[in-house]
């Protein structure tokens, strides 16, 4: 409404308040479509990113609601709302560098782990102290006695501090290799959405330093980067089986199509293969040890095929084919590919039981492509054909005959 506001702060403060509306509706979807769906390990610190995110803008409106009011308090509530909005924005950073490791399958000892979060805590211990400082000093920001918010002659190092960790994850993702198929067809996707990201998120915090701090659309950058991320995780929802976090059956046909398709466009051909496994005696895992522990058997073998994918340089995808059956699309001019491949299943197997009271194996079932008029419906009918007469024969690994 025209004329209604008085101030051009107000602007800024409505501007955050729709921010915060927007990010809270996006946290309840959040909890009650991708949590209830899932709960895999990535998308629980994607919520807890987004809290943390909310509680950086409630802290920022606070800010611009106590500044230049006189009720009693006011200045101490002034204080404490702008220094929790700086601390925070840089804590951002941090939950930011979990979920990167947690999107990309990164894994480390319990040592390194413990040294990268102390070395990604590191810039919000180092302006926690800094903060505490400026009480003193107001190097950083400073009230006055009328409390009207004035910024520090280094405030600068602020936001460097608050946008660090951002440019880093870029950095991250631009290095980081997406030549795996762990997952469905995502990690090059996800990489591109963490680019975005942090692009977005740096690109509104320098408009903001540029323009001196008048217009607060650093908000706006993390509102935009975290739909960016939201966008993501939803596309990864149709492609994903909910139960193990693997490929599910929509993302292996778009695979299978698309490898098919590479395969007829080139000259120098490399074979495609397709491996389907049942795991033996899992209805007796399930009558002996309760459906849950069945879940708990598919989700080691889910958790071995993804091992074993993500060290495949690109050259294997794993999906859940259905129930007790996954498969494999392995793409090698090694006659022995799918061997290796068998061998590497059975060993992470046989260390995945080891605890368990129970044995974990699979029955393999394989079939070549054969090009010209075949179709992905012949391709996988024949891998069928041969896992069931494996199974029937009852025959290990090490004895299957193809």
């Amino acid at each position: 409404m025209p004329g209604y506001f008085s101030d051009p702060t107000d602007y800024l403060f409505l501007s955050n308040v729709l921010n915060f509306v927007f990010c809270l509706v996006m946290l309840l979807y959040v909890r009650l479509v991708l949590e209830a769906k899932t709960h895999s390990a990535s998308r629980r610190a994607f919520k807890r990113f987004v809290v943390v995110v909310m509680l950086c803008m409630v802290a920022d409106m606070c800010s611009y609601l106590f500044d230049m009011q006189l009720f009693p308090f006011a200045r101490v509530l002034n204080h404490a709302s702008m220094f929790a909005s700086i601390l925070l924005t840089v804590y951002v950073g941090f939950s930011w560098s979990v979920l990167f490791d947690l999107l990309f399958y990164i894994k480390r000892s319990k040592r390194n782990q413990i040294l990268n979060t102390l070395l990604w805590l590191s810039p919000t211990i180092i302006m926690l102290v800094l903060l505490v400082v400026n009480l003193f000093t107001g190097f950083l920001y400073y009230v006055d006695e009328n409390n009207v918010y004035h910024r520090g002659s280094l405030y600068a190092l602020s936001f460097a501090m608050q946008y660090i960790s951002f440019a880093h994850a870029v950095l991250r993702a631009m290095l980081v290799k997406t030549n795996n198929s762990a997952v469905p067809l995502k990690c090059q996707k996800m990489r591109t959405a963490v680019i975005m990201f942090g692009l977005v998120v740096l690109g509104f915090g320098c408009l903001q330093a540029l323009t001196g701090g008048k217009i607060a659309v650093h908000c706006l950058g993390l509102t935009a980067g975290v739909t960016i991320m939201f966008v993501r995780f939803l596309d990864d929802q149709i492609t994903q089986d909910r139960l193990t976090g693997l490929n599910n059956r929509y993302a292996l046909d778009a695979y299978m199509t698309d490898r098919i398709k590479a395969h007829k466009s080139r000259s120098r051909k490399h074979q495609l293969y397709f491996v389907l496994m049942d795991v033996n005696g899992f209805k007796e895992i399930n009558d002996s040890y309760g459906h849950l522990e069945g879940d708990n058997a598919l989700k080691c073998l889910a958790s071995v095929l993804r091992d074993i994918s993500l060290n495949s340089e690109g050259k294997l995808f794993v999906a859940r084919y259905g129930g007790d059956e996954f498969c494999a699309v392995l793409e090698s001019n090694d006659k022995n590919a799918v061997q290796a491949f068998i061998n590497k299943v059975s060993a992470g197997l046989k260390n995945q039981s080891a605890s368990l009271e129970y044995r974990i194996s699979v029955c393999f079932g394989y079939s070549v492509y054969r090009g010209g008029n075949s179709t992905i419906t012949d391709w996988i009918r024949e891998a069928d054909r041969n896992l069931y007469q494996n199974k029937n024969n009852y025959l290990g690994p090490e004895e299957l005959s193809f």
